[in-house]
């Protein structure tokens, strides 16, 4: 450790002289540079904030379906759906996901819901 480059170790002369302090001569203590990524500098970087600061738009693919669990849910389990949503609604979304969860888990093995949910949703 190099004691003599410390400007904050200040120590006082043998002769009694004392060189004056901060607050004595008003002045501030040097203050350290605030580090800066070289990303945000360099036309890497601001490349890649630009596509950051693009605004996003929604794309769907045509053959994907619609389908919503939560309207599945709502059609089917109107029960489960009250109660997913009252867990919801208290700030307890631990518990309002996992209902949500098992639902899907259920949902997987009746396709026949979902089947119905579209015949529904083109009428």
């Amino acid at each position: 450790m190099k004691v003599t480059g410390n400007p904050y170790a200040t120590y006082p002369k043998l002769s009694g002289e004392r060189p004056p302090t901060v607050w004595q001569t008003g002045s501030k203590l040097p203050v350290p540079e605030v580090p800066r990524d070289l990303l945000e500098i360099s036309d890497e970087g601001r490349r890649k904030l630009d596509l950051i600061d693009k605004e996003a738009t929604k794309i769907s693919i045509p053959e994907s379906p619609k389908d919503d669990v939560n309207e599945i849910m709502k059609m089917f389990r109107p029960e489960t759906y009250e109660k997913m949503k009252e867990h919801l609604d208290r700030g307890d979304v631990k518990e309002g996901l996992s209902v949500l969860l098992s639902f899907a888990k259920e949902l997987a093995k009746h396709p026949d819901w979902i089947r119905e949910y579209r015949e529904a949703a083109q009428k």
